[in-house]
C-alpha cells in the first residue's frame, strides 16, 4: 500500500505556506465558529484560525495511518484495494485543504468574515460521500477501514453486499448534495438540508448491513 501520510504532508505544508502569505492580511482575531446564516460567533487568535487547518491535516491521517498499518490482514489484500485504502486515509487531508484554503483562509482575510456554506458543502458532497463511496467499493473485508458495524465484521458475504451497496448511496447523495449545495440560499433551511445529505446515508448503511445480515451470512467470518 502506498504511503498516503506523504499526500498529507505535502497538503499540510503548503496550506501553511499559503496562510503565511496571508499573514499580514489577516487581523489578530479571526472566526472559528460561525451561525446559521454564516455570521462569525466565536473567535480565535489569528495563528490558531489560519493553522489549525494545516496541522490536522497532517496529524489525522497519520493517525489512521499507523493504525492500519498494524493490521496483517489489509496487508494481504489485492491492489485495488490497497489503494482504495490509501485513498480513504489520505481523504480527511484533502477535505480539510479545501476548507482550509476556500473556506477558512478567505472567512480570515475577508471584510465581513462571513462562512462561505456552499464552498463548505460542496467539499463534503466531493469528499466525504462522493471520493469515499467510490472508494468503498474496492476495499475488502478487513477490522480497521471501510464500514465497520457489527454485522459487517461478522460476515464476508455482509461486507460485500454492503459496500457495494454503500458505494452508490453515497455516490448518489453526493451528487444531491452538491446541486443542493449550489441551488439553495444560505440558512436554516440550508444547515438542515447539508446535515441531512450529509449524515442521512452514514444512519442508512448502518442498518442496511443490520437488514441484510442473517444467521447463514453469520457462519461465514469477517477473517477466517
Amino acid at each position: 500500500m502506498s504511503n498516503p501520510v506523504g499526500l498529507a504532508a505535502v497538503l499540510a505544508v503548503t496550506s501553511i505556506i499559503l496562510a503565511a502569505f496571508k499573514w499580514k492580511a489577516t487581523p489578530d482575531q479571526v472566526p472559528l465558529m460561525w451561525d446559521v446564516n454564516a455570521h462569525p460567533i466565536w473567535w480565535v487568535p489569528k495563528w490558531v484560525g489560519l493553522f489549525l487547518f494545516p496541522v490536522l491535516q497532517f496529524v489525522i491521517p497519520y493517525i489512521i495511518y499507523q493504525i492500519v498499518v498494524r493490521d496483517a490482514n489489509l496487508e494481504k489484500q489485492g491492489g485495488e484495494s490497497k489503494h482504495a485504502v490509501a485513498h480513504i486515509i489520505s481523504l480527511p487531508a484533502l477535505f480539510l485543504f479545501f476548507v482550509q484554503n476556500f473556506v477558512i483562509v478567505e472567512s480570515a482575510t475577508s471584510v465581513s468574515h462571513d462562512f462561505h456554506p456552499h464552498i463548505f458543502a460542496a467539499s463534503i458532497a466531493l469528499w466525504l460521500l462522493i471520493w469515499l463511496g467510490y472508494n468503498l467499493w474496492y476495499v475488502e473485508p478487513n477490522p480497521t477501514i471501510g464500514i465497520l458495524t457489527p454485522w459487517t465484521l461478522s460476515s464476508t458475504t455482509v461486507w460485500r453486499k454492503t459496500h457495494d451497496h454503500t458505494g452508490w448511496v453515497y455516490v448518489i447523495f453526493g451528487v444531491i448534495l452538491l446541486i443542493f449545495s449550489l441551488a439553495v440560499p444560505k440558512g436554516l433551511v440550508f444547515l438542515i438540508g447539508v446535515l441531512i445529505l450529509w449524515l442521512g446515508p452514514y444512519i442508512y448503511v448502518f442498518f442496511y448491513s443490520y437488514f441484510i445480515s442473517s444467521p447463514e451470512s453469520g457462519k461465514q467470518p469477517l477473517l477466517g
